[in-house]
């Protein structure tokens, strides 16, 4: 179990953005070939925000991976509800702000992984990663991910993880999204 620092969770308290549900998206990776690509991710806040099952949508990375999100960032721009914190949280602050999310939903990264350890409800994009090697620990049911059987896996092919998260629907998403909401809403 993961837990943030309490300085943390006291800067998103004063954060007046970040009231009510929201979900967390972490749309970036350092591998090419490990990117769910940016469009869907903008349908999917879209979808999530337009449906009420959320009221924001956070977007995170780092500020070297802020060129990674343009095209997410230039499709919502203008919404308010979404908050760009691209290169604005330091690890505890993170930490803080996915233990408080009512959802993430996020390529294979550091933030899955954060998630599982804060114990929230995610969904987990995959594409040419072994997930019983490294997928989110006794969460392997929250994985996305379209390898045919037999298929090699090498998230450093750049070709090869484009075609596996292509094969990722943003339909199939949103609808692991809003189940993911609704178990976690259940008492």
């Amino acid at each position: 179990r993961l837990y943030p620092p309490p300085g943390a969770r006291a800067e998103l308290d004063a954060d007046e953005r970040l009231g009510g549900a929201f979900a967390v998206l972490a749309p970036t990776s350092r591998w090419p070939g490990k990117r769910w690509p940016q469009d869907r991710f903008a349908g999917l806040a879209r979808a999530l925000l337009d449906r009420g099952a959320v009221e924001r949508v956070a977007v995170v990375g780092s500020a070297s991976e802020r060129d990674q999100c343009g095209p997410l960032l230039r499709a919502l721009a203008g919404d308010k509800r979404v908050v760009d914190l691209i290169g604005r949280t330091s690890v505890g602050s993170l930490m803080a702000l996915i233990e408080r999310s009512a959802l993430i939903v996020a390529n294979d990264s550091a933030v899955l992984h954060m998630a599982v350890g804060l114990a929230r409800p995610m969904v987990a994009l995959y594409g040419p990663t072994v997930v019983a090697r490294v997928g989110p620990y006794r969460a392997e049911a929250t994985v996305v991910q379209h390898a045919r059987p037999g298929e090699r896996l090498d998230h450093k092919d750049e070709r090869l993880g484009t075609e596996l998260m292509g094969r990722i629907g943003l339909d199939e998403v949103i609808e692991r999204s809003l189940i993911a909401l609704r178990s976690a809403a259940r008492p």
